[in-house]
């Protein structure tokens, strides 16, 4: 059972890049181009970035990382399918969501839609899917599944990756069934569907646009929005506060787990570089041309040198003049780009492996010293001040042109 038909595969963010492509699997098309959706219109209309910070002890406990990481895509640790479903709700395209608790049910829900040559997006974790991402997502994560061959036991995905995944379908069911409140959801686009008009799509452009600018403003979430990057920036160096890096990472090694997986949610884990700030930019290009507002394109520009901040914050976190920060940075890139070109290859794997030999040497022999960690800290702190004003800046004005557009 599957979709043979379905030859999609690639992208930046698993997110978009899955958006886009079920939208063009369904023959959904830019009325202004004739073309496809590009995965950064996608990314804008389901809502865009954000700009925050996300803790989550249990991460620790278990072993699988710091439980940090700096939140840059919109509504991004929602759990009941909205950032999906409003997307498409935008485009005035039907859905079809189905749920169950039973592991069972749920793969019948998948096999059923493949049987009718439909795509379906699944929830799960990105454990046994994608491992080298889980830093990045805190083990949430979504995949388009294309078929189901029960004779050799796997499936095939698509995903963000130029060549398509195969998982056995055992994994699948354990991914989808890992994290309880995703409750094995799936996803299809239902049949026959309306060409999308140039209304239409200017409205889900503005809705998307205007999205993102009310949860910079009054974010649902405030610990993974402005008010929780602006509080990161305050405790980060300080020894005092209960969420203070000096407090939670108070061994070397768990410190460097912290470095990494930041400048990874920034850089690595799927955000297309410079914590998504590139592929916004590259939506907002695309706006001023579908709302015929050159002011959104000047917009764009900004968003494409607050990235490079954004990067040069990420480079700070690890500094070259630390040999095994240089090699950690250097290992994270490489797998992204194995994971991109090559899915879960023996290439990846092995580099993966790398990071975490790595990793068991950087928390027995930590190379910064009590007093330099301290200092590093600080600057990050003074980093983060200088983000926050100028991502605070930045959404102000896109507010002001998103008003008169």
């Amino acid at each position: 059972m599957g979709n043979l038909s379905f030859k999609r595969y690639g992208g930046k963010h698993w997110e978009s890049s899955a958006m886009r492509h079920l939208l063009a699997h369904a023959g959904i098309r830019n009325p202004f181009t004739g073309k496809p959706l590009s995965e950064a219109l996608c990314f804008g209309i389901a809502g865009g970035i954000a700009a925050g910070y996300s803790f989550c002890p249990s991460i620790i406990k278990h072993g699988v990382g710091s439980g940090v990481s700096a939140v840059g895509r919109y509504r991004v640790f929602t759990t009941d399918g909205s950032y999906y479903t409003d997307f498409f709700k935008r485009l005035g395209i039907a859905i079809q969501v189905k749920e169950s608790k039973s592991i069972k049910t749920a793969h019948t829900h998948l096999t059923q839609a493949l049987d009718q040559y439909r795509p379906a997006l699944v929830w799960c974790t990105p454990m046994r899917v994608a491992p080298h991402l889980w830093q990045g997502t805190c083990g949430m994560y979504t995949t388009i599944v294309t078929d189901i061959n029960d004779k050799s036991g796997t499936a095939t995905l698509s995903d963000c990756s130029k060549k398509p995944i195969i998982l056995s379908i055992e994994d699948l069911q354990w991914a989808r069934n890992r994290v309880c409140s995703l409750k094995n959801r799936s996803l299809t686009v239902e049949p026959k569907i309306k060409p999308l008009t140039k209304t239409l799509l200017k409205q889900a452009v503005r809705a998307g646009l205007n999205a993102c600018l009310a949860d910079f403003e009054r974010p649902k979430l405030k610990s993974f929005h402005l008010p929780g990057l602006k509080e990161w920036a305050n405790f980060i160096n300080n020894p005092k506060h209960k969420k203070g890096w000096p407090t939670i990472f108070q061994q070397p090694g768990l410190l460097y787990l912290g470095l990494r997986d930041i400048y990874n949610s920034i850089e690595t884990a799927s955000t297309g570089g410079s914590f998504f700030r590139p592929l916004y930019a590259a939506f907002l290009k695309e706006a001023s041309v579908i709302l015929n507002q050159k002011e959104l394109g000047q917009s764009a520009q900004a968003y494409i040198k607050l990235g490079n901040q954004w990067s040069s914050f990420a480079n700070a976190l690890l500094p070259d003049a630390v040999d095994s920060f240089k090699k950690t940075k250097h290992l994270l890139h490489t797998e992204e780009t194995y994971f991109l070109n090559e899915g879960m290859s023996s290439n990846c794997q092995k580099t993966h492996d790398e990071l975490t030999l790595l990793e068991k040497k950087m928390t027995q022999t930590f190379p910064l010293s009590a007093e330099k960690q301290v200092s590093l800290l600080h600057s990050l702190s003074e980093y983060l001040h200088q983000l926050h004003d100028l991502e605070f800046d930045s959404a102000k004005q896109l507010k002001e042109i998103a008003i008169n557009s």
